[in-house]
């Protein structure tokens, strides 16, 4: 159950703070009335307020996780009791976090603490998903076939951003390497050509002029030009933390004229893979969707996925709210309402999210393949640019010689 920060009064008028579990608001304020305590404000404690208190304490990655969720599997698998493999992992683990949370787990287990609340102390390390997983496979008795859903769940996502970060590395090289020999022509090879023209006596044109100036802002003043970039990153990472922000630019991220394809198809199959396990272990529609609007890692859709929650607690269905957010494809919208129908939504959406994981795969290639053309025009104009400062002014030295 997700976590709810509350701000309330007692009966004699003092004011009560605290941290409640609840399905919902609904049942949070219920249960504090229930203690005498009338609720002002309640909040759900997202994963974003905790990884602001754990600023410098980043999760950790889905390999590592996709890792020890595998480990675990085959342990228990093979009937080793809970205990024994958690000692067992922890010493196989060679992340220190987790091997630290691993011992936790351990300690925690043998103290007679179940293992999804162990994990809850450690949110930290363990994401909502992992810990609802895991709480359900307590209640069945199928921990082990849990954790090997979840195993290739993150081995999925591990490979899902690998490709991300496989696609995106030659055009962030070629884009590095192209700066900083722009930087350099700009910093030193031309001033040089520069003062033999002034030598000669002769007027420099204005797009010599222009990057002379450029040229000696960042030969004189390299330090105020870090320092705004500086000031830039730190004003956009304030920005992307507010509420508006973070909406703005995920829904920037969606209607890019490249990338917007390429997210748009990574978020319908990290959907439909995320609430297909979900569904599968037995979670109900209500708290898998609540689970999946926070992992989805994009605003607007978790926006849309409050609205379809909303709809199914007043009767509707589930594909309504979905479709209106025109993010996810008519196939993934068309799939889940048979499988709504049918009683075989988690079967469905497994087999969206196989066919998205093509799609992702056949778009971050088309991605490629425009990039790679258009950061080589973008070059070829700015070094075209320089070219055309250095020559012009040969050419009117030429005739001021002749």
């Amino acid at each position: 159950m997700p976590e709810y920060k509350y701000t309330g009064r007692t009966l004699s008028g003092q004011l009560s703070k605290g941290v409640i579990t609840a399905n919902n608001p609904e049942h949070a304020s219920s249960q504090l009335r229930e203690k005498k305590i009338y609720p002002i404000k309640i909040e759900e404690e997202n994963d974003r307020d905790i990884s602001e208190k754990l600023r410098f304490s980043p999760r950790v990655k889905t390999k590592s996780l996709a890792l020890f969720c595998r480990q675990f599997y085959s342990m228990l698998d093979a009937g080793i009791p809970i205990v024994e493999s958690l000692g067992l992992l922890a010493k196989q683990t060679t992340n220190k976090r987790l091997k630290k949370a691993t011992d936790f787990l351990c300690e925690e287990v043998q103290k007679g603490s179940l293992l999804s609340n162990a994990m809850k102390k450690k949110k930290e390390i363990f994401p909502n998903m992992l810990i609802y997983m895991v709480e359900t496979g307590e209640v069945s008795g199928q921990l082990d076939a849990v954790m090997g859903r979840m195993a290739e769940h993150y081995e999925k996502e591990t490979k899902l951003q690998s490709k991300i970060k496989n696609a995106m590395m030659y055009p962030m090289i070629v884009s590095i390497v192209a700066v900083l020999v722009i930087w350099f022509l700009i910093t030193y090879v031309l001033p040089t050509f520069i003062n033999m023209f002034a030598g000669f006596g002769a007027a420099l044109p204005l797009p010599t002029r222009i990057l002379l100036g450029v040229s000696s802002a960042f030969r004189n003043y390299w330090y105020l030009i870090l320092g705004g970039l500086i000031l830039l990153i730190l004003a956009y990472k304030m920005y992307v933390k507010s509420q508006s922000g973070r909406y703005r630019i995920d829904l920037l991220k969606l209607r890019m004229p490249i990338f917007g394809n390429v997210n748009k198809k990574v978020a319908t199959s990290r959907f439909a893979r995320t609430l297909s396990r979900l569904l599968m272990s037995g979670i109900n529609i209500i708290e898998a969707m609540d689970i999946v609007h926070k992992v989805i890692g994009n605003e607007v859709i978790s926006r849309g996925i409050s609205r379809s929650m909303d709809n199914i607690r007043k009767g509707g269905g589930i594909t309504g709210p979905l479709g209106d957010l025109n993010v996810f494809p008519p196939v993934l919208i068309s799939m889940m309402k048979i499988g709504e129908e049918s009683g075989s939504m988690d079967a469905m959406l497994a087999k969206t999210a196989d066919f998205y994981d093509q799609e992702v795969d056949s778009a971050i290639e088309k991605m490629t393949t425009l990039l790679e053309p258009l950061i080589i025009v973008v070059l070829a104009i700015i070094i075209g640019m320089i070219i055309l400062a250095v020559v012009t002014p040969m050419f009117d030295m030429y005739q001021f010689v002749g």
